[in-house]
């Protein structure tokens, strides 16, 4: 039996959302009879580089495999490889799109060398298993970014619906589409309110009076939140980690039942049927404003939507981690 050890520059026990991804992957992982272990970051470092150094060490000794999430993993791998470990690598983003232009091709640089080196490597969409093959990967997994769905199914509405109520959760950055969010209810026309959960401001909306600004949520407060939308909406722009990466915040809005409307940008799209389990419109300020316009209009079929992106959720995850137990198997 092969084992996996998470060696994270985090802690599993934490809330945040990288550390709550990795938790329910870790949970999948058992579930499929995986013996799972981890490396937390505060045990061994205060700093990106000393952990990267110190925690291939920690790894324990016999069958294990080592799963690692960090452009700094290629600092890692040749000392697990030392230890006679096979390693993978999570690639759920790539990182070298969101650094600053100074360090944009150390990162990359370091990015590719780390999924060169790896034995097998885990991502979580086809645009990034697409990266990964040019960049020397032999052994790839597509999997659904994993979530609590049992915890999203038991969640209850935050808060009650004054009127038809569209919800964004979501930062400010090029790649997240608030600004197309913003243009698109500029446009937009009906009876409808706004929900904006993120470090968004009413200025960053035009202080349009449809949107009430409700700022950062925790991550053990985002089923009941989601629960609150009447429509889920995701604006990604036409933009390099857009493309690639698979936003979970749609996948926790579907595994709640909630509608939702994306996009249709790489990323976010791959894995839904348009139409039956998510809308999908153009990846503009007029294609969201149309499908805002076309849920209004269409409001008794917006629940059928919901639970059909619910059960394609749920069909995805279960199949998880018999997919990591196949990819481990196949390391040795």
């Amino acid at each position: 039996m092969v084992n996996l050890c998470f060696v994270l520059a985090m802690d599993l026990r934490k809330t945040d959302g990288a550390s709550v991804h990795s938790k329910s992957l870790a949970a999948e992982c058992r579930a499929a009879g995986i013996a799972v272990e981890s490396v937390s970051f505060d045990s061994l470092g205060s700093s990106g580089v000393a952990f990267a150094l110190r925690a291939p060490f920690a790894v324990p000794d016999g069958e294990h495999v080592a799963y690692l999430r960090s452009p700094l993993a290629f600092l890692s791998i040749p000392l697990l490889k030392m230890r006679g470990k096979k390693v993978v690598l999570g690639v759920a983003a790539l990182k070298h799109l969101e650094s600053p232009a100074w360090m944009r091709q150390f990162v990359k640089l370091a990015e590719d060398a780390a999924i060169r080196w790896s034995d097998g490597v885990m991502t979580i969409s086809p645009g990034l298993e697409k990266y990964c093959r040019s960049r020397g990967a032999k052994k790839v997994l597509v999997y659904l970014p994993p979530v609590d769905f049992s915890a999203m199914q038991k969640a209850k509405p935050a808060a009650k619906r004054e009127a038809f109520t569209i919800g964004y959760v979501g930062g400010k950055q090029e790649w997240q589409g608030l600004g197309l969010l913003r243009d698109a209810l500029a446009r937009a026309s009906g009876d409808f309110k706004v929900r904006v959960y993120g470090d968004a401001t009413a200025a960053d909306f035009g202080n349009n009076p449809r949107v009430k600004i409700m700022g950062r949520v925790a991550n053990s407060s985002v089923p009941s939140v989601m629960k609150s939308f009447d429509l889920f909406v995701l604006p990604r722009p036409r933009h390099p980690s857009a493309e690639t990466a698979t936003p979970i915040k749609l996948v926790e809005a579907m595994a709640c039942g909630v509608p939702c409307l994306v996009t249709d940008v790489g990323g976010a799209t791959w894995f839904v049927k348009r139409g039956r389990d998510a809308i999908v419109c153009g990846a503009s300020a007029a294609g969201i404003a149309s499908g805002i316009a076309w849920a209004l209009r269409n409001r008794k079929k917006l629940p059928a939507i919901g639970g059909n992106g619910r059960l394609r959720v749920g069909a995805e995850l279960r199949g998880t981690g018999g997919k990591i137990r196949r990819l481990l198997s196949s390391l040795d």
